[in-house]
């Protein structure tokens, strides 16, 4: 439909803004990164909790959002997993060296989420320069309940300072998860490409 404003001018009408919700809220959950960094050192402020919780739940916000009422988008699909990067490498590794819930198992867990992270960025670039073309990176339902044990991590770290059996065995399950995920992206993305 295009709006007539005079005889020889026509203009496309606007999209309504409600269409950037989604896109809005994972920038917002990037953004989450940093009073994050900030209030991390606190000992035993309530805010780190609240902003990982406040994350986790954007995180289930933006994609709902833009599924239900079709917002999805090229941007939105670069945007989400690019917030979900910053604030969770953020938070992992902001507890393992600024704050008083730092434990070897959110080390591990950090370290593992980097480099599966950096592995597939890399990976992502070779085929951009070697093969001159993107690659797709549709995200996976075990990609999905990862990201949600490593929120539940953290938050279960900042409850029980010293690393329970729980809290041990979650984070161990943490990271077979991760290097799971990433297999599973090479063997769908890279290797059936």
């Amino acid at each position: 439909m295009k709006l007539k404003l005079s005889d020889n001018e026509t203009r496309q009408p606007r999209k309504p803004v409600t269409r950037h919700i989604p896109n809005i809220i994972s920038i917002t959950r990037a953004l989450l990164a940093v009073p994050f960094v900030m209030t991390v050192k606190l000992d035993r402020s309530p805010l780190p909790f609240s902003i990982i919780l406040l994350g986790a739940i954007s995180d289930f916000l933006d994609g709902y959002i833009a599924r239900r009422y079709r917002l999805e988008s090229k941007c939105g699909a670069l945007l989400d997993p690019i917030a979900d990067k910053v604030f969770m490498n953020s938070v992992l590794w902001s507890m393992c060296l600024y704050s008083p819930y730092s434990n070897d198992i959110l080390l591990i867990v950090a370290i593992t989420l980097t480099t599966r992270d950096f592995l597939l960025a890399l990976g992502g670039l070779y085929f951009i320069i070697t093969k001159n073309r993107t690659v797709k990176m549709q995200p996976i339902y075990a990609s999905k309940v990862c990201t949600t044990m490593v929120f539940t991590l953290c938050l279960v770290s900042i409850i029980f300072t010293y690393p329970t059996l729980p809290v041990q065995i979650l984070g161990f399950c943490c990271s077979i998860f991760i290097v799971g995920v990433f297999i599973a992206y090479v063997r769908r993305v890279f290797i059936n490409s």
